[in-house]
């Protein structure tokens, strides 16, 4: 009579035992944390990882108990592996929009940028004065909008973008050829937080003084910034990660 029970508990025994196996393999999935080169949010410094909200996100996800590696990649890069969904990733610091709420998690909100400014030569063309609107400069064919590929600006500004299809140059790299395209001519102006101009300037080794900004009037509140998960990533592991933002308050 004895042995019957003894097998039916060791077998229940074995099957806890492969169960804690497995979440334990579970809970030590590594994450890949990606960034683009964005100062001073994220950015690389004597080959490591820096910038304040880069560096705010790995304190996240040490407190969160989520194990991650973390690599530069350019945006477009970054967009397209969140995209096709395979690896489990998280990208850093990026912009809730309608279009990747289709196939990415975002997390609790990270940081919210102040809003938006128009960064342009001091010897600016008409229509770059110390205030104006968004819908006048995209409305002004005199003026050449910088953007990056892939970029979003927040829905309301990328919404105004793709309706009054302001004269604009696209391009495929990164803020820091942004902006010396904007000190060689070659478009007029640029969007942009103010917290980033002076870092950015420095690191394309551009003065400062050679440049400017405008106003603007209509441009919403500051955007949020979000942890963006490509859908392999683990509702738990989301889960985790949230509680640690909420309980900070960003």
């Amino acid at each position: 009579m004895l042995q019957p029970k003894l097998t039916g508990i060791l077998l229940v025994l074995h099957i806890l035992f492969v169960f804690f196996c497995l979440s334990g393999r579970a809970d030590a999935q590594v994450i890949e944390v990606l960034y683009m080169e964005r100062p001073p949010y994220y950015y690389t410094k004597d080959h490591k990882p820096a910038g304040f909200l880069l560096e705010q996100s790995l304190r996240v996800f040490q407190k969160a108990g989520v194990e991650v590696r973390v690599r530069s990649l350019p945006a477009k890069r970054i967009l397209q592996i969140v995209q096709e969904g395979q690896a489990q990733v998280a990208a850093i610091g990026w912009f809730k929009s309608k279009d990747r709420l289709a196939w990415a998690s975002f997390s609790s909100p990270l940081y919210r940028d102040q809003p938006l400014i128009a960064l342009h030569r001091k010897k600016a063309k008409d229509g770059l004065g110390e205030t104006s609107s968004l819908s006048d400069l995209f409305t002004n064919p005199q003026l050449r909008l910088g953007v990056l590929d892939g970029y979003s600006y927040g829905d309301q500004v990328d919404d105004s973008i793709r309706r009054l299809s302001p004269p604009r140059f696209v391009l495929s790299g990164d803020q820091v050829q942004l902006v010396r395209m904007l000190a060689a001519g070659r478009v007029d102006y640029m969007l942009i937080a103010p917290e980033e101009v002076s870092h950015l300037l420095l690191s394309a080794g551009e003065n400062e003084r050679d440049f400017s900004f405008t106003l603007l009037a209509d441009v919403p509140e500051g955007n949020t910034r979000y942890i963006m998960f490509s859908r392999s990533v683990s509702p738990e592991i989301i889960r985790r990660v949230n509680l640690v933002l909420q309980e900070a308050g960003w």
